[in-house]
């Protein structure tokens, strides 16, 4: 039933997964912040460029990288695996995630098992007792948070799945919550982890009040939002709603919360994919054109407008930020993969072959040699 249950999983994560680059920092929010509503102003629209210039994918960019034959690289060189790796899993590595130069590996099948990568040690500790689907670190790095199995009812289709917290120092597990479709997209933040819970599942429709993102506080659960987390700090976010689409990644659209929700993606654009707050307080998404998933638009907004936009071939699909640079994964059939990448200050795009890739993610640079 495990195995059942994480091919749900991966199914579910397969359409418009996203792993972001930022986080809320700062208090937690305020209950205005919580109940905004979408404001669906149309938002001005520049004439699209012609497709804009290619260059070199970038020879070094700060991410860990899992592969499809279980082993953990402390590097991306030219778009490839680098640096002396570590054997993470039996089989391939599903996910990783970052707080500074510590990772979370986390493998599935044949063997469902959650280490610990010391970046600089070049060490891996596994995490005893813990089979988890997706994992992320807590505010301070002491603890994990994970979802795993739960409860499997002889009448139901389907297992429950548990919402779990380890206490790294203790070795201490509390159960923070368990239901059918406990939630993805488990995300770091400055006010604490953020976890989605779609509307439209395989199995079930979830009741219109438990749709949304849901912030990790002190074990309980409080709704941040109806629709879902992508990047933000401050009281500045960029949000996403829910796909109308299961199986095409479609449709999306991009909402900014400031003080109210405010929908960017005009309403004659069917579909917008949100991928990035940057630090000058502009937005970052990927418009794909009209039946595409990888040929379409970035699009720059400021202020609400749509103040630049580039074309290429970029995916949403498992984005990761380092810097001026973003990447994006296109899946041609396992393990042969295109990462595409898109440089934020001039526009240009790069792709490379990712060859046996299957996760990345950013990590805080080395200490310095004394």
């Amino acid at each position: 039933m495990l195995r059942a249950l994480a091919v749900v999983a991966i199914l579910l994560t397969a359409c418009g997964d996203h792993v972001g680059s930022g986080g809320l920092s700062g208090g937690s929010p305020s209950a205005s912040e919580i109940v905004a509503t979408v404001n669906p102003k149309p938002t001005a629209t520049p004439n699209p460029l012609p497709t804009a210039p290619t260059v070199a994918f970038p020879t070094s960019l700060s991410f860990v990288v899992g592969t499809y034959d279980g082993l953990v690289y402390p590097q991306l060189v030219d778009g490839k695996p680098a640096g002396a790796p570590v054997r993470g899993c039996e089989g391939q590595v599903s996910g990783l995630a970052t707080f500074g130069r510590k990772v979370l590996v986390v493998c599935r099948e044949p063997t469902y098992q959650m280490s610990i990568f010391d970046a600089d040690a070049r060490t891996l500790s596994a995490i005893p007792g813990v089979q988890a689907y997706e994992a992320a670190w807590t505010i301070n790095g002491d603890a994990v948070v994970y979802t795993t199995t739960g409860t499997c009812e002889p009448s139901a289709p389907i297992c429950k799945t548990r919402l779990m917290q380890r206490d790294l120092r203790t070795g201490r597990t509390t159960q923070i919550d368990e239901r059918y479709g406990v939630g993805r997209d488990l995300r770091m933040s400055g006010n604490g982890l953020l976890i989605w819970r779609a509307r439209n599942m395989d199995s079930f429709v979830r009741a219109p009040e438990e749709v949304g993102t849901w912030l990790i506080i002190d074990g309980a659960l409080l709704r941040f939002s109806p629709d879902r987390f992508v990047d933000g700090t401050k009281g500045r976010y960029v949000l996403e709603t829910e796909e109308t689409s299961f199986n095409a990644g479609c449709c999306t659209a991009v909402i900014s919360r400031l003080e109210h929700d405010q929908r960017l993606t005009p309403a004659s654009v069917a579909n917008e994919r949100a991928l990035a707050l940057l630090e000058d307080g502009r937005i970052l998404a990927f418009r794909p054109d009209p039946g595409e998933l990888f040929e379409g638009s970035m699009v720059l907004y400021r202020a609400g407008i749509a103040e630049r936009m580039d074309r290429g071939r970029f995916s949403a699909f498992r984005p990761a930020r380092d810097g001026d640079w973003i990447v994006g994964f296109e899946l041609s059939g396992a393990p042969s993969l295109t990462l595409h990448a898109y440089r934020i200050s001039d526009g240009t795009f790069a792709s490379t072959a990712g060859g046996n890739i299957t996760a990345l993610a950013r990590i805080g640079p080395a200490k310095p040699l004394p």
